[in-house]
């Protein structure tokens, strides 16, 4: 078994459990560019949770309250470092999530993947039934 091999059992092990209702929601730091564009400062905190409803952040950022709700077809990846953070989509500002258990971030990433190459599938299957 490889790091590789791990990889696409846990990403197919943690797809499965999202289809299936799992929820992932981790307390988070956020950092952004807000208060000097050159610089990632502390901004806030909030939960960063993701289920089948959708990808929410909710918290504050600069003592004022922040909701940022995606839908699941709008996100196909999420830029992050491993055990590091996430990025946020944003059109303000840089926005990154460190969570508390900085081993969740593999988990939001492996249920985007999964989810995307359901995407990719279906859009591959639907052409090939239309040849």
């Amino acid at each position: 078994n490889t790091v590789s091999d791990w990889i696409k059992w846990e990403k197919q092990y943690l797809g499965e459990a999202f289809m299936n209702g799992l929820v992932i929601s981790q307390h988070v730091m956020l950092r952004s560019n807000l208060i000097d564009p050159l610089k990632m400062e502390n901004v806030g905190s909030g939960m960063l949770t993701l289920s089948k409803e959708g990808f929410v952040l909710k918290g504050s950022i600069l003592n004022e309250p922040i909701e940022k709700h995606f839908k699941m077809e709008q996100i196909s990846q999420l830029p992050f470092d491993p055990g590091v953070r996430i990025e946020i989509p944003n059109e303000e500002m840089f926005l990154r999530a460190y969570p508390d258990n900085f081993y969740s971030v593999f988990d939001y990433v492996l249920v985007f993947d999964y989810l995307n190459d359901l995407r990719l599938n279906k859009d591959k299957n639907n052409e090939n039934n239309n040849e």
